[in-house]
């Protein structure tokens, strides 16, 4: 009798395969938004099977989680060191390159009660609302959170309206261009 030949077991590899699945959920959820993304979207975009989510991170919720922190992790701007030019500017960078990444898209497709919103919203103040509210007060400036808060809704409006295409200039605007209105903008204090 003969015996069935079997094929090597491929070892998998688990950190390989976990970052797989965090940089196409990180890709996905800063393209679509958390709610138009399914776990089988990412599966696919990872090229494994979307039931390894639950055994790498739990559930869709905790995997997008896990892609702001990785999202804070990769940047190479600190908001406690740069100063509010540098953070726009490559805030800016990254949206023309990148796209809006997962924070900006829960800040911008809000569903109500949704666990996501909550975290992005803690995610920015604590990343760049809190950092840049302390140098809004070192300048002196009167309402330095109000300061901070006002100058990341801008920000966040900008660049998404770029990646729309609804404002024509703006999106064909160079970043030179964009940061020398965005300087003078985020420097204005009411009278």
């Amino acid at each position: 009798m003969a015996t069935a030949r079997r094929e090597p077991s491929r070892k998998r590899d688990a950190a390989a395969t976990r970052n797989l699945l965090l940089e196409a959920a990180s890709d996905l959820f800063g393209t679509h938004g958390f709610a138009n993304v399914s776990l089988r979207d990412i599966g696919e975009r990872a090229g494994v099977d979307a039931a390894l989510i639950a055994r790498y991170f739990g559930n869709k919720v905790d995997l997008y989680l896990a892609s702001l922190e990785a999202d804070r992790l990769a940047s190479d701007i600190d908001p406690a060191q740069n100063g509010l030019d540098a953070i726009a500017r490559r805030i800016l960078q990254r949206v023309d390159h990148h796209g809006l990444g997962p924070v900006m898209q829960a800040m911008l497709q809000p569903e109500p009660d949704s666990p996501i919103l909550g975290s992005a919203a803690e995610y920015l103040r604590t990343w760049l609302i809190a950092p840049l509210a302390s140098q809004s007060r070192d300048q002196g400036i009167v309402h330095p959170e109000l300061h901070a808060e006002m100058t990341i809704a801008a920000l966040v409006g900008i660049a998404h309206l770029r990646t729309q295409g609804l404002f024509p200039v703006l999106s064909e605007a160079s970043l030179d261009d964009m940061m020398a209105w965005f300087t003078r903008l985020a420097a204005a204090e009411p009278s």
